[in-house]
């Protein structure tokens, strides 16, 4: 069979893993062009994340209803101001202090306020321990709540300090939560675990790289995306985690493969033709099975949880794609270079994994801004000094 013939009767994969290679540059330049026109544009509109409880018509949103008809004060969400004081609480000091903690509180709105000194039961029986009850209406946002929360600590913290005094807020009002970072320790993780199995940065960084550039484009669109859907202020965080998991696991098959057919001598285009007809065409399957399961969630009834949905799922979308135009056209780029790597490539990449290491664990950024300087440095100055040139060892 003629070559011609050969390539006419090429898959649909197959056709495009060819164009990507011959045109990698075009390819290479659309990304990056589309990375910050995107980018560009959600900067400028701006994110509106928000967190909509709002119930289904479950049982649950009739207990809900009946609660907030029989009494609406006591239907939301509820919190605490408790206060020790050794001097106890009738003291004249720390009554006003206490009472004009609560009366800010209770000009909040939508806030009923329980004093102890309207319940004496709050107060324990030494005389030394009381806590203040408050009551939300569900009229906010979590948002919302915590801006208020907040509000009240900080006007607690301003007034004059009364010796023998301390006051501590618990409760909804007063909940702080943070995403861990537990998607920069799986990226951190990913370039370690891979550079020791491919022994190449090249290599590894390949399926990274491609992964972030899905990634980029796909948490612009999401920021753009919360102005028209609720999306609770985790979104992002939650597609970075299941982007740069689905992201790396693609690209990785898709480049082990790659490695192997160059290993027995295939030419570069002609491997990255048959790895994304085969390879490829699983990666297709498991990134569009994984998109239906997530649009899954849109059954469960709630916003915000149909907003994760639909975010995690542009963000699959995206790294998916990006695995199957844009790793063929590095892959394209690199060559039969990716099983190369230098002295000062590997350095850089290990100053910049333990700055980032240490910049988390301190909660110290410029640690790992120094860290990542140091690391951009070594690798110019590879250019000048020809022994960091040196090729590692495979």
């Amino acid at each position: 069979m003629s070559p011609a013939r050969s390539r006419s009767s090429e898959g649909l994969l197959a056709r495009l893993a060819r164009r990507c290679v011959r045109h990698r540059w075009i390819v290479i330049g659309a990304w990056l062009a589309l990375l910050v026109i995107v980018n560009t544009i959600a900067g400028a509109v701006g994110p509106d994340y928000r967190t909509d409880f709002s119930l289904p018509d479950s049982e649950s949103k009739q207990v809900q209803v009946a609660l907030e008809a029989a009494n609406p004060d006591r239907a939301g969400f509820t919190a605490q101001i408790v206060a020790r004081s050794e001097r106890g609480f009738d003291d004249p000091e720390v009554r006003s202090t206490l009472e004009k903690i609560y009366d800010y509180t209770a000009a909040k709105g939508d806030i009923t306020v329980t004093s102890p000194y309207n319940s004496p039961k709050q107060i324990s029986k030494d005389g030394t321990v009381a806590f203040a009850q408050l009551d939300i209406r569900d009229s906010r946002t979590f948002p919302e709540l915590q801006d208020v929360g907040n509000e009240i600590i900080d006007y607690g913290n301003g007034l004059p300090k009364i010796e023998g005094l301390e006051v501590q807020y618990g409760g909804d009002l007063f909940a702080e939560f943070a995403m861990p970072e537990s998607e920069i320790f799986g990226l951190l993780a990913a370039v370690v675990i891979l550079i020791l199995a491919f022994g190449s940065v090249l290599a590894m960084g390949l399926p990274i790289g491609t992964a972030l550039f899905g990634l980029g484009v796909a948490s612009a669109l999401v920021s753009l995306g919360s102005n028209i859907m609720a999306m609770p202020d985790f979104t992002t965080a939650m597609v970075a985690m299941i982007g740069i998991g689905v992201g790396i696991d693609y690209a990785l098959f898709i480049v082990t493969r790659h490695r192997e057919h160059l290993h027995a001598g295939m030419s570069v285009e002609d491997s990255v033709v048959i790895v994304l007809d085969t390879s490829g065409r699983a990666v297709l399957f498991a990134g569009i099975t994984v998109i239906i399961s997530l649009m899954g969630l849109f059954l469960i009834g709630l916003n915000f949880v149909q907003g994760v949905a639909a975010a995690a799922s542009v963000g699959v979308l995206f790294v998916m794609t990006a695995s199957l135009t844009l790793l063929p056209a590095l892959l394209g780029w690199v060559g039969t270079r990716i099983d190369k790597t230098t002295w000062a490539a590997l350095g850089s990449i290990g100053l910049t994994v333990l700055a980032a290491l240490v910049g988390i664990a301190t909660g110290q950024g410029p640690v790992f801004v120094g860290g990542l300087a140091l690391a951009v440095v070594v690798f110019v100055a590879s250019f000048f000094v020809k022994s960091m040139r040196r090729l590692v060892p495979h």
